[in-house]
């Protein structure tokens, strides 16, 4: 990932500071003591990948660049959220109009609970222990298989494409795990945890498991 990203991009990381910045009081509450309770940060408006706001519904995700959608988590009873110990792992079935996939969330390892996790590029895939936070977005297909991945049941996909976090922030509300926010710019991926450059996915908004 040595690669000098594209201006886009650049301007994209900036926005997505902006977005950290404004939600960090709300994550300082949240993780502030006993009793401390806040709602999940409002979506901010899109980090500039395109310059046209989807105008999503505060219920909604953003996704902008390879997909424009505003889509929803909807009832998926097969992967649960959970937050145990130091690992956050969550998947999200969510759509909006003809698309569907599902969204990753995972920090496992350095899972404190509550608070705002970095996102940079992969150095292992989902599932591997003590590792980076991360984001995916992968669209549902017909081709599902499970695959164990150190001890980790994760769905992965033949025949549709997979994008994965190189940078933002996974937020944190919930003291459950199971709410929060994401600003995130997602890379289409390649295999063997390279992305291709230029192939770009934001997702931002408030989260919340069904």
């Amino acid at each position: 990932m040595g690669t000098a990203r594209q201006p886009s991009t650049t301007r994209t990381l900036f926005a997505l500071a902006g977005f950290a910045i404004a939600v960090g009081a709300v994550s300082l509450l949240v993780s502030g003591g006993p009793g401390s309770r806040a709602a999940p940060p409002a979506p901010s408006p899109s980090p500039g990948i395109t310059s046209t706001p989807l105008d999503c519904a505060a219920n909604e995700l953003e996704l902008v660049g390879a997909v424009d959608e505003c889509v929803a988590p909807v009832p998926y009873s097969a992967e649960p959220c959970s937050a145990s110990g130091h690992i956050l792992d969550v998947t999200l079935l969510v759509g909006g109009g003809s698309f569907t996939a599902f969204l990753y969330l995972e920090v496992n390892g350095p899972f404190v609970g509550p608070g705002t996790y970095t996102l940079a590029p992969w150095p292992h895939p989902l599932g591997t222990p003590n590792d980076l936070p991360k984001v995916a977005v992968q669209q549902d297909g017909t081709g599902a298989f499970k695959q164990l991945v150190h001890g980790v049941r994760v769905q992965h996909y033949d025949t549709d494409v997979m994008w994965q976090s190189v940078a933002g922030f996974l937020i944190v509300t919930g003291r459950d795990g199971r709410s929060g926010a994401v600003s995130a710019i997602l890379e289409e991926s390649v295999g063997h945890n390279a992305t291709e450059l230029g192939a770009e996915l934001s997702v931002i908004g408030a989260w919340n498991c069904p």
